[in-house]
């Protein structure tokens, strides 16, 4: 069964998140996030793509919101028919009494260095973690396995194993499964050519 209502976690230990600018800091240092630098290896317009975050703003906004505080308080109290479709299908999917899941959502990840980022939900479950993102709309199968690749490698500096990658589409009430891409495909997306030097390397 899935249980809610944990609060908040990180697994991004003193990065903290200025939800206005959406900045990520740690000790005084300004993180990067992934965004741009997955805009400029599909060549995508950067404005364009941060849309996929921005889209909050609006439709996006009251889903990610409701369920953000679904699993952060265990309370569900909107009649939100996106937000109660992706409520319904993530209890339906770990349903089975004999699975102990946990949710946890907005969870902040990085690299422990130079990037960060907050993966919309996570599910921990028998030591695996199952990553999800949440789009309202349209979406590009490419930018989702970048993305997801990136959270992956960012939860596996931290010693976490990582299970199912997943576009959670309200659009289309669909979950789709993603291919992240390889951990040397996103180091080198992120460090170049050399890749990036971490203590866990």
């Amino acid at each position: 069964m899935l249980v809610v209502g944990k609060g908040r976690v990180s697994f991004a230990p003193g990065v903290s998140f200025n939800d206005m600018l959406h900045e990520y800091h740690y000790k005084g240092k300004q993180l990067s996030g992934v965004t741009r630098k997955i805009c400029e290896r599909m060549k995508l317009n950067f404005k364009d793509a941060e849309n996929q975050v921005i889209e909050r703003c609006d439709e996006g906004s009251q889903v990610h919101a409701w369920i953000q505080n679904w699993i952060d308080s265990g309370r569900f109290d909107t009649i939100h028919p996106g937000a109660k479709w992706v409520h319904d299908e993530l209890m339906k999917r770990y349903s089975s009494p004999d699975v102990h899941a946990v949710a946890m959502s907005e969870v902040l990840v990085w690299d422990l260095k130079d990037y960060a980022s907050a993966v919309d939900i996570i599910v921990e479950h028998d030591g695996v973690y199952d990553l999800y993102d949440i789009k309202t709309g349209k979406f590009k199968p490419e930018y989702l396995a970048w993305q997801l690749g990136c959270y992956k490698w960012f939860l596996e500096l931290q010693g976490k194993k990582v299970g199912k990658c997943a576009c959670i589409c309200v659009h289309d009430k669909m979950f789709y499964r993603v291919l992240p891409r390889s951990l040397e495909d996103v180091k080198t997306l992120l460090y170049g050519a050399k890749g990036g030097k971490h203590g866990t390397d």
